[in-house]
């Protein structure tokens, strides 16, 4: 049976993801301001940019195979379309999937083991530096080709799992 989160968890968790986004957005910032670079995506960033472009345009279906992989370039497409397709706009976006993961943590570390070590871990990532990092630069549209890839795909499919056999 799944664990029913309590009010205080829920509390902890909208905290922690705020924290985690206002650390993250902050550090764009001065990213922005103080790094010549910052607009200037990488290979990979580049191609999922454009790529989102064409989603965003209607071309969803594109040509030939996936040169990478897909689901961040619809993602990312989908986010384009609502909101434009600047190069800020995906590392917004790739910021709030990062403070998103620090919540995907409370919800693994609750199953595996209890709430407390759960909420602990998630701020951790909330204010890891390397973490908050990777969604700055790293993080821009495709920089490290996934947001959050180290959390994010990993601790939702556990959750499910966990709640499937009946552990959550």
């Amino acid at each position: 049976m799944p664990l029913a989160w309590s009010r205080g968890e829920k509390i902890a968790a909208g905290l922690i993801f705020a924290l985690a986004l206002t650390l993250r957005l902050l550090h764009l910032r001065e990213n922005a301001l103080h790094d010549p670079f910052f607009e200037l995506p990488t290979a990979d960033a580049r191609l999922y940019h454009q790529w989102a472009i064409e989603i965003a345009r209607g071309d969803w279906m594109g040509e030939g195979v996936f040169l990478l992989a897909p689901l961040y370039a619809y993602f990312l497409g989908l986010v384009y379309a609502i909101f434009g397709s600047e190069i800020q706009t995906a590392m917004i976006a790739n910021s709030m999937l990062g403070a998103l993961s620090c919540v995907l943590v409370v919800a693994v570390g609750r199953r595996l083991f209890d709430r407390r070590v759960a909420v602990i871990a998630s701020a951790l990532v909330a204010v890891d530096s390397t973490s908050i990092s990777r969604h700055a630069r790293d993080g821009e549209p495709g920089g490290s080709a996934r947001p959050a890839r180290w959390c994010s795909p990993r601790c939702g499919p556990t959750s499910l799992l966990l709640r499937r056999d009946g552990l959550g």
